[in-house]
């Protein structure tokens, strides 16, 4: 991953490692400097740039999962992302379970690891985990009885299953953010006082209570409640009129000479849901016209990863336990970034608190990173998540969890038959 041809999205998660970031960069071309060493066959030692009180929880991300080198280097190199070694018949894991077949755009099957460490409490023989993009789609198969969970709810199903079938939905605590991303390269989104006029109209009151409805909260600031110690801000508000007053302090007064832009998003009932609401909402407040654009999510992807819009339809879910993880992502030329924003005083700021002991003026610093952030306001912030799905009361010991990460070797089904018991 620190191989910086190889692109790793998520390399920065081990800049905590000494040396790694100066690996990563070019600084050093010597491995050895890394602060990463295995003892023994069961030992890792690791060394860190600074106090890293979030380390557990980090090291429970994909991006610390092992992989096996002798299976990579037989199918292929170490820095190329297309070779074989992901394939089912080449891939070689550690956990629970182990890849069968993978279909793509289909399904990946996976059975249980007979050489797993802690196989004898491993309690399903396998797992489906089908690829079904359409939420109407999953539904039907979930009635059906051919789906043990689904990935969401249908927007207009969600007061139905509340209302007569509470046993099968679950709405869990979810540490995530739903947002836009703004291209600041673009006139006249480089201008803070429109980025902070885009966000003062929008009514996110309306939106998680007429369309989510789903228990979601309106994102005052950027990182979600639920961070430990560390409180949200509460910096954006819905301000028409404040909105307006900005609006016209950049230049276009009532929207006069405000060129027309497009709110980008992938195909989902309820990005369009959102994208339609924001853009009346921004015609109504500020009179100014939006068009909206739907496309698959691949080509969503890459129109987004090459800064290829305006404005676009956007989330991020915490990797882990700690508000770092929801603002590194926005220092400078971050993979996770995309907007064109920077700041050397919120780089600053996020480099400090790396290296911060004490872990009360740890979050405050944070907190001036983020209120930084929230002042020039790349993004317009529209809700903090919940995660809404349905499970079939079969399943056992799927608990909340505010990460949504499941490990798979606790799960287990009751049988119909225990459950007329």
């Amino acid at each position: 991953m620190l191989t910086a041809s190889f692109g790793a999205q998520y390399a920065e998660n081990l800049f905590i490692l000494k040396g790694a970031e100066d690996y990563y960069s070019g600084k050093t071309t010597d491995f050895g400097q890394v602060g990463v060493k295995a003892l023994d066959d069961h030992t890792l030692r690791i060394e860190l740039v600074g106090p890293t009180p979030y380390l557990l929880s980090l090291v429970q991300h994909t991006s610390w999962l092992p992989v096996s080198p002798a299976a990579v280097l037989k199918f292929g190199s170490i820095d190329t992302r297309d070779s074989k070694w992901t394939r089912a018949e080449n891939y070689v894991g550690t956990g629970p379970f182990k890849m069968k077949n993978w279909h793509p755009n289909d399904v990946i099957e996976v059975v249980r690891n007979p050489l797993y460490w802690d196989a004898a409490n491993v309690k399903l023989n396998g797992i489906n985990f089908y690829s079904i993009e359409n939420l109407n789609t999953q539904e039907l198969a979930f009635q059906a009885g051919q789906l043990h969970k689904t990935d969401q709810v249908p927007l207009d199903k969600v007061p139905y299953y509340l209302r007569e079938h509470p046993e099968l939905i679950r709405i869990d605590p979810y540490e995530g953010v739903y947002f836009y991303r703004i291209n600041i390269a673009r006139k006249p989104l480089d201008n803070p006082k429109v980025r902070l006029a885009l966000n003062l109209a929008v009514d996110r009151d309306a939106i998680v209570k007429n369309i989510r409805r789903e228990g979601e909260q309106p994102a005052t600031g950027y990182t979600p409640p639920g961070m430990g110690e560390y409180q949200p801000l509460k910096k954006i508000t819905y301000d028409p009129v404040r909105a307006r007053q900005l609006l016209a302090e950049a230049g276009y007064p009532n929207g006069k000479g405000f060129p027309k832009f497009t709110i980008h998003f992938n195909t989902l009932e309820s990005h369009r849901a959102i994208a339609e609401a924001i853009q009346q909402m921004w015609k109504e407040e500020l009179n100014i016209d939006v068009a909206l654009e739907n496309q698959e999510w691949k080509v969503y992807l890459d129109t987004q990863n090459n800064k290829n819009y305006d404005i676009s339809r956007s989330a991020w879910i915490g990797d882990f336990m700690d508000p770092v993880t929801f603002l590194s992502m926005w220092t400078t030329g971050n993979g996770n970034n995309n907007t064109n924003w920077g700041s050397p005083q919120f780089d600053a700021l996020i480099e400090q608190a790396a290296r911060t002991g004490d872990p009360v003026r740890r979050f405050e610093i944070l907190h001036d990173a983020e209120a930084i952030f929230l002042t020039e306001l790349p993004v317009v912030l529209v809700y903090w998540y919940t995660n809404a799905y349905l499970l079939q009361p079969s399943v056992q010991n799927w608990n909340p969890l505010v990460l949504g990460d499941h490990n798979y070797k606790y799960i287990d089904l009751k049988g119909e038959r225990d459950l007329a018991k």
